[in-house]
C-alpha cells in the first residue's frame, strides 16, 4: 500500500543517509520505527 508522508527536510537527510549505510529501503526503515513507536504507545496506554 502506498502512504504519503510529509516530514522535515532534515529528517528526509538523516532517514536517507542511514538507509544508504545500512542498505535498507526507506520504506523498511520508516515501517520499523512506526512499528515501534505504535507498541510503545499501546504499552504505556496499557492496551496489550
Amino acid at each position: 500500500m502506498v502512504f504519503t508522508v510529509r516530514l522535515p527536510g532534515g529528517l528526509v537527510r538523516r532517514l536517507r543517509r542511514h538507509a544508504r549505510t545500512s542498505r535498507r529501503t526507506l520504506s523498511s526503515l520508516v515501517a520499523e520505527a512506526v512499528e515501534q513507536w505504535l507498541e510503545r504507545a499501546q504499552r504505556s496506554r496499557g492496551d496489550e
